[in-house]
């Protein structure tokens, strides 16, 4: 009787990607889809989740990030990354 066939996963799945993801990267990816969001106002109760739910892990103190890191969200193109600085500020 043959043996069935194993299953080859890769060596990096996406889940093991996630997991060797850095908290910052994380936090990009959040700002990288928060652009992505249609601007038109039927899509601002979703932005608005979604900096309110920011805002609670700001409080909650689950945020942290290096001067490098907050000078590049501070500069940087992401909208979310500048709201990130405001509330850090804000709430420190």
């Amino acid at each position: 009787m043959p043996l069935p066939n194993k299953v080859r996963h890769s060596p990096e799945t996406s889940s093991d990607r996630l997991a060797a993801a850095s908290p910052y990267d994380l936090l990009r990816q959040e700002f990288t889809a928060f652009e992505a969001l249609p601007t038109e106002e039927s899509s601002w109760q979703k932005r608005k989740e979604i900096v309110r739910s920011l805002e609670g892990r700001v409080q909650a103190g689950a945020i942290a990030l290096t001067s490098e890191q907050l000078e590049g969200c501070r500069n940087g193109p992401l909208m979310l990354g500048r709201i990130l600085v405001y509330l850090l500020v804000a709430h420190n």
